[in-house]
Parts: structure tokens; C-alpha cells; sequence
């Protein structure tokens, strides 16, 4: 089970999933903050408007609704995202 559906929230605490594949999902979510902070200050960030929505959809804490521009990132950086995006959800 993943983690929103069996929490039913995407607040991941520290040392979440220690010794199994959800070990980064704490550290994933947090750099997600991070990189929304980036947003909202107008720097490079990998966080776009689109994942800002996906995450805010999801009632993920610390993203909210300010957008300045929109940023690229990495095909690495997207398949990422992407990695665990589902953990946090399916």
C-alpha cells in the first residue's frame, strides 16, 4: 500500500520506510517544498505549475498557490519526480 492510501495524508514523517524502497519518500517530499519555495522566489527550480497542482490536489502540505515563472528541469530530474509521485500515491 502507498502511502496516502494507507494514511490517507501526504504529511511522510522523517525516517519513513527506513531499509525498504519508500526510504527517500521524507527526503523526496521535502525537496519538494524546497523547490516550491525556489518557484515563489522566481529561481531555477524543477518545480513547475503543473506539479505544483498535482501536489496541491493531493493536500500535500507546503505547496500553496503562488506561481511566478515557469521553470524546465532534467529529463533525470522528471523521471524522478515521477518515481516517487507514485509511492506517495498508488
Amino acid at each position: 500500500t502507498l502511502f496516502q492510501s494507507r494514511f490517507g495524508h501526504c504529511n511522510v514523517p522523517e525516517g519513513y520506510g527506513v531499509g525498504t524502497e519508500y526510504e527517500g519518500l521524507y527526503s523526496w517530499c521535502q525537496e519538494q517544498k524546497v523547490e516550491y519555495q525556489k518557484m515563489c522566489r522566481g529561481e531555477t527550480t524543477t518545480m513547475t505549475p503543473t506539479r505544483r497542482n498535482i501536489l496541491q490536489k493531493l493536500g500535500f502540505a507546503g505547496v500553496g498557490e503562488h506561481i511566478r515563472k515557469k521553470r524546465t528541469s532534467s529529463e533525470s530530474a522528471k523521471a524522478a519526480w515521477r518515481k516517487w509521485m507514485e509511492k506517495l500515491t498508488q
